[in-house]
């Protein structure tokens, strides 16, 4: 770290009022470090260099009292599109002044990939915001951009798989995947995993089982311990499948299916009581699912608002719309229903308080409210 009488940095002193070459690398430096920063007055550069937006840019990086905003340089000059990422990053991140904002980050990033086409990195750092908003065609359509120039690329190739399961194009993603495996380095992992992935949904078991158990040894994350469960469920293995269920629940504690999953198994096996303990986190992960897809509802009719309209492109907001309402109404069933088994679990232990307490949670579901009113008489009845 260069301390602020460090000889180097001092012998520009000189020149930043007169070079700006000079004021540039003073401000790299003296941005990177916050003793020294706090020695940068932008009012004073600004009065030298107003004209210049490579020193105006550099000062909206610094932040600080005074400094220019990104945005406002490029309306001032509108060739000069470098501005472009910072500000789709400050979005993609927010600041202490500003809040997260998916959708302008994805806008913002689809411009710079328009105005620097040949930079891989601004295309796949585009393609990965758009797959944030689920908007997977623009993603897939970036992470091909860099494979028609650098084919093996592989951050490329793992986003062009991700992109086509989410599209449900299974065939091509288990090209590509079986494409990076034959490659032999980088992402292995994740290759084996996302084809046995793709292999599930397309009922091949016996594949899926052999990619997905190589993954597990790869990549040790609670989506490879689901699908492994998942697919030991299909191939009637409920021992392995309840051991992999609950390993991907203990590695993300929101991993709710993982936990639904592993009652779901419990009660074919009529193990009530490893079954109603788990059905009971379910409801809890359920609930706080669909509170955050009501929360980023909220969020998105908030950014609606701001726009004064819809979003951009068309078709965007329907999307998104339509993606989160499901989300929320799906998570707040399975609430619902995770409460239910759990009531008929505990009822079953004869265990007649927890089990009133979890069916008074199913009852305020509408889809579930008549079996629930029925269990809860049955329960009401017990000793």
């Amino acid at each position: 770290m260069l301390e602020p009488t460090n000889p180097q940095r001092r012998a520009l002193d000189g020149w930043v009022d007169r070079h700006p070459v000079a004021q540039y690398v003073a401000l790299i430096i003296d941005c990177e470090q916050a003793r020294m920063r706090e020695s940068v007055k932008p009012a004073e550069i600004l009065a030298n260099y107003q004209g210049v937006p490579l020193i105006q840019f550099r000062l909206a990086v610094c932040g600080g009292v005074g400094a220019p905003q990104a945005a406002s340089i490029r309306e001032a000059n509108a060739r000069f599109l470098d501005t472009l990422p910072w500000e789709a990053r400050r979005a993609l991140v927010g600041s202490l002044t500003e809040a997260i904002d998916l959708y302008k980050g994805a806008d913002l990033l689809g411009q710079a990939h328009e105005a620097f086409p040949a930079s891989h990195w601004l295309a796949i750092y585009w393609a990965r915001s758009s797959q944030s908003i689920a908007e997977f065609e623009p993603a897939l359509a970036g992470f091909d951009s860099v494979l028609a120039d650098a084919p093996t690329h592989r951050d490329a190739m793992l986003g062009r798989v991700t992109s086509l399961s989410y599209l449900m194009r299974h065939q091509e993603a288990i090209a590509t995947t079986t494409r990076m495996i034959e490659l032999g380095t980088w992402y292995i992992g994740d290759a084996y995993y996302w084809r046995a992935w793709n292999q599930y949904n397309l009922k091949a078991l016996e594949p899926a089982w052999a990619d997905v158990e190589i993954a597990i040894k790869m990549v040790s994350t609670t989506n490879v311990y689901k699908l492994a469960g998942l697919i030991a469920y299909d191939r009637k293995d409920p021992p392995t499948a309840i051991l992999r269920f609950d390993r991907a629940f203990e590695l993300d504690v929101t991993n709710c299916d993982a936990v639904w999953m592993a009652g779901l198994v419990h009660v074919d096996q009529e193990s009530w009581p490893q079954a109603s303990p788990k059905f009971a986190r379910a409801m809890s992960c359920f609930s706080n699912a669909a509170a955050q897809a009501k929360s980023d509802l909220a969020a998105l009719d908030a950014e609606v608002k701001r726009r004064g309209g819809s979003l951009d492109p068309p078709g965007r907001e329907a999307r998104q719309r339509t993606k989160l309402t499901r989300d929320m109404e799906l998570a707040a069933e399975r609430s619902a229903q995770s409460a239910f088994n759990a009531a008929q679990g505990f009822a079953r232990m004869g265990q007649k308080a927890l089990a009133l307490a979890h069916i008074e949670m199913a009852i305020v579901h509408p889809r579930m409210n008549e079996k629930a009113e029925a269990l809860k008489l049955a329960i009401e009845k017990m000793p």
